[in-house]
C-alpha cells in the first residue's frame, strides 16, 4: 500500500498530464512520420494504448495490490453506472446553458462526430475515445489516486480530491473542466460505494459513448 499525501497526489497528476502531453506530441499527425510503423489513421488508437500502458506500468510498479483487478460488487452499481452515463449528457447540456457556453462549438469530443468517424472507417479512434481512454483515466484517478487517498484521509476527502485532480487533469480546456467536475464526482462516488473499479469503467465508457449517439 502506498502512502498517498495530497502533495503526492498532485505530483502524480502533473506527471500523468505531462505524459499525455508527450504522447500527444509524439503521436500527433504532424509528427507521425517520425514513426513509420504508425499509420496516421491509427494515431489516436496508439496514443490511447500507450496512455493505458503507462498507467498499468505505474500501478504494477508502485501499487502492486491494486493492478487492474476488478473486485466483485452488486449489479445495482453497474445499472446505476449505465443510467448515469446516459443521462449525464442531458444534464451537462443544462450546465452549459447555465454557464452560457455553446456545447457544439466547445466540446473536444464533438469535433469528430460518430458519422464522420464511421464514414472515414476510423473505428480505431472510436475505440480509443470511448473505451481505452476512459479505462486508463479511471485506473489512474480512481484505482490509484482515490483508493490511496481514502486510506489516508477517508472517503469524503478522497472523493473530493480525486474529482478535483481528475478535473484539473483536463486543463487547459476550461469547458471540459466544467463538465468533468460533475462527471468525475459521479465516477468517484460509484467507485467509493461499490468498492470496485468496474462501475466506474462502465459509467465513463457510457458517458463518452453517449456524447456521440445522443442528441
Amino acid at each position: 500500500m502506498i502512502i498517498m499525501s495530497v502533495l503526492k497526489a498532485i505530483l502524480f497528476t502533473i506527471l500523468y498530464k505531462l505524459y499525455t502531453i508527450l504522447l500527444n506530441y509524439l503521436l500527433s499527425p504532424s509528427s507521425i512520420n517520425q514513426f513509420s510503423f504508425i499509420n496516421k489513421k491509427y494515431h489516436f488508437l496508439f496514443n490511447s494504448l500507450f496512455n493505458l500502458l503507462g498507467v498499468i506500468v505505474l500501478l504494477l510498479f508502485l501499487d502492486k495490490k491494486s493492478t487492474i483487478y476488478i473486485n466483485k460488487t452488486s449489479l445495482k452499481y453497474y445499472f446505476l453506472a449505465f443510467f448515469f452515463g446516459f443521462i449525464y449528457v442531458y444534464f451537462q447540456n443544462e450546465l452549459l446553458n447555465i454557464f452560457d457556453f455553446t456545447y457544439s462549438k466547445n466540446s473536444n469530443l464533438q469535433d469528430i462526430t460518430l458519422i464522420e468517424l464511421f464514414s472515414k472507417r476510423n473505428i480505431s479512434s472510436l475505440i480509443g475515445i470511448i473505451i481505452i481512454i476512459p479505462i486508463s483515466e479511471e485506473l489512474f484517478f480512481r484505482k490509484f489516486i482515490q483508493k490511496n487517498l481514502k486510506n489516508e484521509y477517508g472517503s469524503m476527502i478522497a472523493i473530493l480530491l480525486a474529482t478535483l485532480l481528475f478535473s484539473l487533469g483536463h486543463l487547459p480546456d476550461l469547458y471540459q473542466i466544467l463538465l468533468v467536475v460533475f462527471g468525475g464526482l459521479i465516477s468517484a462516488i460509484l467507485f467509493n460505494q461499490s468498492k470496485s473499479i468496474g462501475p466506474s469503467f462502465i459509467f465513463h465508457i457510457t458517458w463518452n459513448l453517449s456524447v456521440f449517439i445522443l442528441p
